[in-house]
């Protein structure tokens, strides 16, 4: 993959939006602190974004896409969809949407595994679950680039 720097992985929520962000070679993702959002105001949601966009030297931003179970879009695919395309026209840098499919489930399995207490998952739960969907895009980014050889 060459996006020429990090990947920014934002996996919205009511009130509370999980980042992660990979290095600049693409191997890593990293959990960040959550925005917590104070209202419902799209454009608060929009301007945090951007914000970690900066601050994390974002140069691509993968918007969890939450597709129902069946791959079917249903109304939070929906939202998740006009987002992206809003803060695609507010940032230079790519927006994409990727399935999140059971990220959050999976992240709270890691945590679990992890001994984290309840408490203490709610914390990292969605950081933690915009992390297992950045790992997944990274890992098909590399599979993509570098096809494997069969002589």
């Amino acid at each position: 993959m060459d996006t020429g720097g990090r990947v920014l992985a934002v996996d919205l929520g009511a009130r509370r939006v999980g980042l992660a962000v990979s290095d600049e070679l693409g191997f890593l993702a990293t959990p960040k602190p959550p925005i917590v959002l104070s209202g419902d105001s799209p454009a608060e949601l929009l301007d945090a974004v951007e914000a970690a966009v900066g601050q994390y030297g974002a140069a691509h931003v993968l918007i969890g896409w939450p597709l129902n179970l069946d791959g079917s879009r249903g109304p939070m695919a929906d939202g998740a969809e006009h987002v992206a395309a809003a803060l695609q026209r507010r940032v230079s840098c790519p927006v994409t949407l990727f399935d999140e499919r059971l990220s959050s489930r999976q992240a709270e399995a890691r945590l679990v595994g992890l001994g984290m207490r309840r408490e203490r998952r709610r914390e990292h739960i969605d950081g933690a679950a915009a992390a297992v969907f950045l790992e997944a895009f990274l890992t098909r980014e590399r599979s993509q680039s570098n096809p494997s050889r069969t002589e």
